[in-house]
């Protein structure tokens, strides 16, 4: 056999594995898709880790391997033909038409390798979903596909060559291609029998992460402290529900406490409706712009939303993560060393101007995350002040967390305040922006949590405590001009975010679901919280739960183990008294009060999520969590 034909031999089986697994995926993801989104009723669990519908991840790979395919095919049997005689033409051809579909991907491989992670990486978290595996019948969607598809290559190859065979193939692809087409219609028609709200405002969260409620002041902030003094309800002692981004932004899409809506500490489970679900049945078209990997589809932080952006460096790549697959997720969750110092700041800006700008019948509920000031801290120099501005034009030294020391704590802390200094102008922008628009808007503004800058012998970190500095974060709302409430109210008495989802639901006027368990902050009684006692805390990164709890200037910190051991046992601090919490006290009334509360609170929300149907989702494995900054 000649070279040439060797080549098109081989050309072909790529071809056609490429198009087993597409077909293998595209099968999966429709059962998937009817059982999940079609018949609720056969409870399976629409799991990060599946490919979860016909209308991404798996129409991506039938798509994708077909163009290869009909490129291929149909192209080297017309070149064939015009140069019948010019067998290497056949091969050179075949070859030039690879090299076009596999271009993009070879420069986006290279921006892979450049990682911190690199595509190593996902080998390192593959062997580590072996064991879930084996425990909960987990296996990832993709790997179904991936492996099956290869087994089955060389029957399919050997198929190909039977008539019989490619009737069927070809029945196979107008059937694929008509459920398609039949799921997109139901869903269109689905969509466009939601109400019409009439004269409801547009809803923008405004959120920035890892951002200290100390930083909040004009000092840092202007533009924003003048706009809520003047113009907005602000509250001075906000608390997180949690003090990392995942938990945090479950509980701000549910209204549940972060151990109960979230599956192993990272993503979201499925019983629960979400705030943007809510808002999207209820005739709202539902935005949501991020920077932050932690909230893309794998997590399911997105449920809810019609449109879910995510930054990534590479084009390529922002189409690919729309169809993402936990591989992919892996692949290209860390590519900072590559992210030019500001620039998905503007991403996220322009993004959402577009939104906000767009004329609609509906109202918009957007949800806008700005990754900064999350570590690396690689502000743009301008924000800096001069005699620390060499260090932001050192990408290699903010990118580098070795440099996180006691010894570059003032450059380190410049850094970050700079970072925040910037989203102050960005923010502002957005605001200025939804300010012209002539539509009545409610603007919520907030953090996900704030950020360790030696207090407690960690910089540039968070989730491994729940001291102040990782759970007050800035938190005001700016009620529409039609609205004759008032607008410029100071609240000191402490609040928890855990309440943002039925603040919303209930300015909206809409039912919050049954499975809320926060309250909203425009109802009566609305800053006294059960006993008076503000609580939080989930899973962190220490392989640990942490819950606390707050009565006036009392602070109580409990792990897991010691709500069961029913001692005096954790850490009871005066935040008037001690407010960087170096100094714990002894037990007195109020901690065993303080403690009998937060173990109450924890055995019903262990009851809670128990009740719930939950996906089956492990916890983050150390892989995980470096990937995503949380440990070294």
């Amino acid at each position: 056999m000649s070279t040439g034909r060797k080549t098109w031999e081989l050309i072909k089986r790529a071809a056609y594995a490429a198009l087993t697994a597409a077909a293998l995926g595209f099968t999966w993801g429709f059962v998937e898709a009817v059982t999940n989104r079609y018949w609720p009723a056969v409870g399976t669990y629409r799991n990060p880790y599946f490919l979860s519908s016909v209308n991404d991840r798996a129409i991506f790979y039938a798509l994708v391997a077909s163009i290869i395919l009909v490129l291929t095919i149909v192209g080297v049997k017309a070149v064939s033909r015009v140069f019948r005689a010019r067998a290497d033409w056949n091969v050179a051809f075949t070859t030039g038409v690879f090299a076009v579909v596999f271009a993009g991907a070879a420069a986006n491989i290279f921006f892979l390798f450049k990682s911190d992670m690199g595509v190593w990486h996902y080998f390192e978290v593959f062997a580590n979903k072996l064991e879930p595996y084996l425990e909960d019948n987990l296996f990832p969607g993709y790997v179904i596909m991936t492996v099956t598809g290869t087994l089955l290559f060389p029957l399919l190859v050997t198929a190909l060559k039977r008539p019989r065979w490619r009737r069927f193939f070809t029945a196979y692809a107008v059937f694929a291609a008509g459920a398609f087409a039949v799921c997109q219609a139901i869903e269109v028609g689905t969509a466009a029998s939601r109400p019409v709200p009439a004269e409801l405002p547009d809803v923008y969260v405004i959120t920035i992460d890892a951002c200290r409620a100390d930083r909040f002041k004009p000092e840092v902030m202007p533009r924003l402290t003048e706009y809520a003094r003047e113009n907005c309800i602000i509250y001075e002692n906000a608390y997180a529900p949690s003090s990392w981004t995942a938990p945090t932004f479950g509980s701000f899409a549910t209204g549940q406490y972060p151990d109960v809506c979230m599956v192993g500490g990272m993503a979201l489970g499925n019983a629960q409706p979400t705030l943007a679900e809510v808002m999207y049945e209820n005739g709202y078209d539902t935005y949501f712009f991020t920077g932050n990997p932690v909230l893309d589809r794998p997590r399911g932080l997105h449920r809810g939303f019609e449109h879910h952006w995510l930054w990534s460096y590479s084009p390529l790549l922002v189409a690919l993560r729309f169809y993402d697959t936990d591989m992919l997720n892996t692949l290209t969750r860390d590519i900072n060393d590559l992210r030019p110092a500001g620039e998905v700041n503007r991403a996220i800006t322009e993004n959402a101007l577009a939104v906000i700008e767009k004329d609609s019948t509906r109202p918009k509920f957007s949800w806008f995350h700005y990754m900064d000031p999350h570590w690396p801290y690689h502000p743009e120099p301008q924000y800096v002040k001069e005699e620390y501005r060499s260090y932001a034009e050192d990408a290699q030294f903010c990118f580098d967390f070795d440099n996180a020391t006691e010894e570059n704590l003032d450059i380190i802390e410049e850094l970050y305040t700079a970072e925040v200094r910037a989203l102050d102008d960005e923010v502002i922008t957005l605001i200025d922006a939804i300010e012209h628009n002539p539509r009545p808007a409610l603007i919520i503004f907030t953090s996900d949590h704030g950020e360790e800058l030696n207090e407690h012998g960690l910089i540039g970190e968070h989730g491994k405590t729940i001291y102040q500095e990782v759970m007050l974060v800035p938190f005001f709302i700016k009620l529409p001009e039609t609205d004759k409430a008032s607008r410029t109210t100071v609240v000191s008495r402490p609040v928890n975010l855990l309440n943002l989802a039925s603040t919303i639901l209930d300015y909206v006027g809409f039912d919050a679901p049954a499975s809320i368990q926060g309250w909203s902050l425009f109802s009566e009684n609305a800053y006294e919280p059960p006993d008076g006692i503000i609580l939080f805390g989930s899973w962190v990164q220490t392989d640990d739960y942490l819950y606390g709890a707050v009565f006036g200037d009392a602070k109580l910190i409990l792990t897991e183990e010691e709500t069961a051991s029913g001692g005096a046992d954790g850490e009871y601090y005066s935040l008037s008294d001690d407010p960087r919490e170096t100094a714990p006290l002894p037990y007195d009334e109020t901690a065993e009060r303080l403690r009998e509360s937060l173990i109450k609170w924890k055995a019903g929300n262990d009851a809670l999520r128990k009740a719930q149907k939950e996906g089956i989702m492990p916890k983050p494995t150390e892989v995980d969590l470096k990937g995503l900054g949380y440990v070294d």
